[in-house]
């Protein structure tokens, strides 16, 4: 009767000693979500051009890796570097378990200098979406902004111009829409100067102000000769050049006559008439 008893009470110590192990043994169901997904490769390639200030179409793929479908996912695009608010958004209706859509996300504006920049794209911004990762929805997206058809006009210096050596000279600019009066602002424009035999002698950057002016200084050090000046512009269709050709010449070609070497030449002319007139004096018989 007692080794009974002792067995029986083996057991239920055993039976007590492995109800915590069942816990931990026991499978636990995850309930199905779906896993939004931005990759940066998908952009790797691609036309990504921008005109600044036109509203255009951008491309995003949206990847839903998770088991469940989402539903109202909301892509936000910002400009990395510009305004905390998005520059565009959209709305899918419905992503698939396992599936991929393409999103395009319209009336996307890009009004920043030219050059290249970054966009930054998130899907579910505001986490209403509960998946199984929320660190694999943003995707970054190089682009490249140009000007629209836009020209430079060249106010001075003017075609032909003679600049004295040792003097400066101001080239000033503006940079406009085409076909309008509008101007462009924070434009940026190449400067460029080349001598008579095409080699560049020296270049400048400049950007345009609020009103569409930028303006270089040509330094006083310019040798004289025949030099081009070239202003350039990356405009939607490709680099705009507005050029004009100058003149730098010697001081002493540029000033004119020389005041006092004629007064001195005049001294000279009158001193030998007088000298003549006094030796036909002296000759003349009395």
């Amino acid at each position: 009767m007692t080794r009974r008893w002792r067995g029986v009470g083996a057991a239920v110590l055993v039976a007590l000693l492995a109800i915590p192990l069942v816990g931990m043994f026991t499978p636990t169901v995850r309930a199905a979500q779906p896993d939004l997904f931005l990759d940066d490769a998908d952009y790797a390639s691609g036309d990504f051009n921008f005109t600044r200030g036109m509203p255009r179409t951008l491309p995003v793929l949206l990847h839903n890796l998770g088991d469940a479908n989402a539903t109202q996912v909301r892509l936000a695009v910002y400009l990395v570097g510009g305004p905390s608010a998005p520059i565009a958004n959209a709305t899918v209706g419905a992503v698939a378990a396992m599936s991929t859509v393409l999103v395009n996300v319209t009336g996307v504006v890009v009004d920043t200098a030219q050059g290249s920049r970054l966009f930054r794209v998130v899907a579910d911004p505001d986490n209403t979406t509960a998946e199984q990762n929320e660190a694999n929805n943003v995707a970054t997206i190089p682009i490249r902004v140009r000007l629209p058809a836009v020209l430079i006009v060249l106010a001075s210096p003017p075609e032909g111009a003679s600049l004295a050596h040792g003097r400066s000279l101001a080239v000033e600019g503006r940079v406009i829409i085409q076909g309008t009066s509008l101007v462009v602002a924070d434009a940026a424009v190449e400067v460029t100067l080349d001598d008579a035999l095409d080699v560049v002698q020296a270049n400048w950057s400049a950007r345009t102000d609020a009103n569409g002016f930028f303006f270089v200084f040509i330094p006083e050090t310019l040798p004289a000769g025949s030099y081009r000046i070239a202003a350039s512009v990356e405009g939607a269709d490709g680099p705009v050049t507005a050029e004009v050709n100058i003149n730098v010449i010697r001081e002493s070609m540029a000033s004119g006559p020389s005041w006092p070497l004629v007064g001195l030449a005049l001294a000279l002319v009158v001193g030998v008439l007088i000298a003549f007139a006094w030796i036909a004096r002296r000759r003349r018989p009395v």
